[in-house]
């Protein structure tokens, strides 16, 4: 401490009017009111407090001069620089201090930088006041609430490592950044590592320059409605990397930012947010970020809102595609009671997975996992879905049903034996219009298996299955029908094994996401 913070009340001399009436009212308990609103820039000098004079009273004053138990509050003043040039600041400097009560300096005009480094008091309340020069309280330590409400603050507000025993409340408040040379701004709002056992209120606060909470840890809510967050180059407008907060972290109400919000590495017991309130594309971080569920009545908990909110993300790494965001995404929704959207989440995570582990391949490689994966994609949602597949079956074989019975009322079928195709009465059928039918009214055929379509179809199709009917009936390639319908029997065959390979690969999860190459 420099020498001319330890003052006695005689070292003050002629009190200030505004003095005077502090050192008058304050002894009641009641909040010393200079001014009923904020003091206007260049305000006379009857709303002027020595900054000296109000630390003196913060930190107890003396025995004729003691501010209540309660502690010093002041409404609509002026605190006015008076330390010596060439210090760190002119103005109220409580550094290291440890005020006995609160510290309540409601509507005040501070023209120098606030100074609250390591000081270890009770409740600290700022509401409504203007600082020039902003607010240095790293390491500070309040027992209770701090309350900047509606502040407006030029220049950096730092708050690193500050424990606090309640909320940090700044709703309403204005931070605006110091600018450099290029018109670019810093920090607005700094205060990595706090410590509060309550909330952090942001509400409807406009910041300027980048807000860090980077590592903070809150028992309460991150409460971000209707704030506005704006940096300029496409920088981190909103920094909330490591953050752990137990409550919620609600960003909807009217809530936009320009600029990067970074949820990396960040934990929430819930996210309550408006899909007109996401960042813009490229300008979303949620890598390892965690939480519990999708908190709130307007907040979107469908898979296509989720899908949008997710492809918000920024590319972080060589393939721009980071999977642990949509897992997360998947977890909470399945918790929440959402399966089916859990389900096309984590089926979107495959596909972009297996997409973006192609970069760099040959174009022939490329493309051939290109197919590939769509056919994965297609029937068993790359293994998530492998009951999917028999549906293909099931569909593929009613299909096949409808053509070989149409096949065959049209002749385009004869039958697999080779004693029938060399008999007489095929003989004399092959010459008719519609030949099995034909030979199936003979005598030779009263005792030939019917065909069957169904069971043809079933037959050809899956590979365990013998129904034996494939053995009696085959496509007749005489006719260009017959002919078309021999292709579609091989197809059919192929189709049949790949469709039932999948589903056995499904079900025994060789089908990995996760190795995808």
């Amino acid at each position: 401490m420099t020498g001319w913070m330890g003052r006695k009340l005689e070292d003050f001399g002629e009190l200030l009017p505004a003095e005077k009436r502090v050192a008058t009212e304050m002894g009641h308990g009641q909040v010393v009111i200079i001014n009923p609103g904020l003091p206007p820039e260049n305000a006379e000098q009857k709303y002027h407090l020595r900054a000296s004079f109000v630390r003196y009273l913060a930190l107890g004053g003396c025995e004729r001069l003691r501010p209540p138990d309660k502690g010093l509050r002041i409404w609509g003043a002026v605190i006015q620089g008076d330390g010596p040039e060439g210090t760190i600041t002119r103005g109220l400097d409580l550094e290291g201090s440890t005020p006995p009560g609160d510290l309540w300096l409601t509507r005040c005009r501070f023209a120098d930088q606030l100074l609250l480094r390591v000081c270890n008091g009770k409740n600290f309340g700022f509401d409504g006041s203007h600082f020039a020069q902003g607010i240095r309280a790293d390491g500070l330590v309040a027992q209770g609430n701090v309350f900047l409400r509606n502040v407006t603050a030029k220049g950096a507000l730092r708050l690193l490592g500050a424990k606090l025993g309640g909320d940090l409340d700044c709703e309403g408040a204005s931070f605006e950044a110091v600018q450099d040379e290029g018109g670019a701004w810093g920090h607005a709002f700094s205060a990595d590592g706090l410590v509060a056992q309550g909330s952090v209120f942001l509400q409807r606060v406009t910041a300027k320059g980048a807000l860090r909470l980077v590592g903070a840890k809150l028992g309460g809510d991150l409460d971000c409605e209707g704030a506005s967050f704006e940096v300029r180059g496409g920088a981190v407008a909103l920094q909330l990397q490591n953050m752990e907060a137990k409550g919620t972290f609600l960003w909807r109400k009217g809530a936009k930012i320009k600029g990067v919000l970074s949820l990396d590495h960040a934990r929430f017991g819930a996210i309550c947010d408006e899909s007109d309130c996401w960042p813009k594309p490229d300008m979303l971080n949620l890598s390892q970020c965690e939480y519990g569920s999708f908190a709130g009545g307007k907040t979107p908990v469908s898979a296509d809102a989720r899908l949008r909110w997710l492809g918000l993300q920024k590319d972080v790494n060589a393939t721009g595609f980071l999977p642990q965001p949509y897992e997360q995404c998947a977890k909470v929704l399945r918790a929440m009671g959402h399966g089916a959207d859990a389900l096309k989440v984590l089926i979107e995570k495959d596909r972009l997975q297996r997409k973006a582990s192609r970069v760099g391949l040959g174009w022939a490689r490329r493309n051939s996992y290109r197919v590939a994966d769509g056919l994965l994609g297609l029937v068993v949602d790359y293994g998530l879905s492998p009951l999917k597949a028999f549906a293909w079956l099931a569909a593929v074989a009613l299909f096949s049903t409808v053509l070989f019975a149409a096949a065959y009322t049209g002749g385009a079928f004869k039958p697999n034996t080779i004693q029938v195709l060399r008999g007489d009465a095929w003989m004399d059928c092959a010459q008719n219009a519609l030949p099995p039918q034909c030979y199936m009214s003979t005598v030779e055929g009263v005792s030939y298996p019917d065909f069957n379509a169904l069971a043809y179809s079933l037959d050809t199709l899956l590979p365990i299955v013998d129904l034996e009917m494939q053995h009696y009936w085959i496509p007749d390639e005489r006719t260009t029908f017959g002919a078309l319908i021999r292709v579609a029997l091989w197809l059919q065959i192929i189709a049949g094994w790949a469709l039932s390979l999948l589903a056995v690969a499904g079900f025994s999860g060789l089908i990995k996401t996760d190795n995808t190459t």
